[in-house]
């Protein structure tokens, strides 16, 4: 936030971020260290606009720009017993994640 005479305060946006609008004109909010701003306006109309742009702040930072990708490896173990329907034991194991070199965890699949 750019305050007059060049100051500047810098509240950082989180899912505690709290904004309380106690009259037309005056606002405040709270943030997760405890720092307390209170924010007076001159027009309920900027109370509104100032609402509305750190709705759409928040909305940008909370959605990740570009969606995550996925990476997947999987393991199929084939048994064959006569006892069992269809003759065989089938058991598999996937294994998804953000984490891009998952195929270090191959040999612990393969246990």
């Amino acid at each position: 936030l750019e305050l007059s005479a060049g100051e500047a305060i810098e509240m950082q946006c989180h899912d505690d971020l709290q904004y309380s609008a106690l009259q037309p004109d005056f606002a405040s909010m709270y943030d997760a260290e405890g720092l307390a701003l209170g924010l007076y306006f001159r027009s309920a109309a900027q109370q509104d606009e100032f609402r509305a742009a750190l709705e759409q702040a928040i909305a940008a930072v909370s959605r990740p720009s570009t969606p995550a990708m996925l990476f997947a490896l999987s393991h199929v173990a084939n048994r064959r017993d006569q006892t069992v329907r269809r003759g065989a034991q089938v058991k598999a194991l996937a294994l998804c994640s953000t984490f891009r070199f998952l195929q270090v965890w191959k040999p612990f699949l393969l246990l």
